[in-house]
């Protein structure tokens, strides 16, 4: 072990016990001072994917759904293989009407946590006699996991390759989302004008 294993183990117990912080104040029915924290949280850590889906959870608990589907798709863009963001996103897609990026999302989601296989399925049984819904394109490509090859085909992992991630935490993709700061101000911006997003 290195030296500066302690250091780190305790920094990861504090920054998880900031996030169980949150979600007791969500479960506790203070949805503003729990969105607070995981804004707080993303400004320390902007590439927190468990924080930004929390965020999402937030968003979804006061009826923001256009602002909780930007949140949870940008958590799913940080970790591909979190089957919980993926069943939020399908919830959320439900609720929004769009049924086939919420299929994509639940056979996501059982597909990455065993657990959430059962609960999936009866999603997806509710969507099946549901068309494509008008003016809504199913999403052809699903997130890349940050250890699964690259797309590209060079071989290497995605993290190593076109998911770089610079010195500042921004990648180095020109293709990736947009910044999490600005998702945040947006998501801010839509809090304030009632959910435009």
């Amino acid at each position: 072990r290195d030296r500066y294993a302690a250091d780190r183990d305790r920094a990861w117990e504090a920054h998880f016990a900031r996030l169980a912080e949150g979600i007791r104040m969500h479960e506790e029915g203070r949805i503003d001072a729990a969105r607070s924290l995981y804004a707080g949280v993303l400004r320390d850590h902007h590439d927190e994917p468990n924080a930004v889906y929390l965020l999402g959870r937030t968003y979804l608990a006061t009826g923001q759904l256009r602002t909780a589907r930007a949140l949870f798709r940008q958590a799913i863009w940080m970790n591909g293989d979190a089957g919980a963001f993926h069943f939020a996103l399908g919830e959320v897609c439900t609720a929004l009407d769009m049924p086939d990026e919420a299929r994509d999302a639940f056979a996501n989601a059982a597909r990455h946590a065993p657990a959430l296989r059962e609960a999936s399925a009866e999603h997806l049984a509710r969507l099946a006699d549901r068309g494509s819904a008008p003016g809504f394109a199913a999403v052809d490509v699903a997130p890349v996991a940050r250890n699964a090859s690259c797309p590209c085909g060079s071989g290497l992992r995605y993290k190593a390759c076109h998911g770089r991630v610079g010195i500042d935490g921004a990648s180095v993709d020109a293709a990736a989302p947009a910044h999490v700061a600005a998702l945040l101000d947006a998501g801010l911006a839509a809090m304030r004008a009632g959910d435009p997003v």
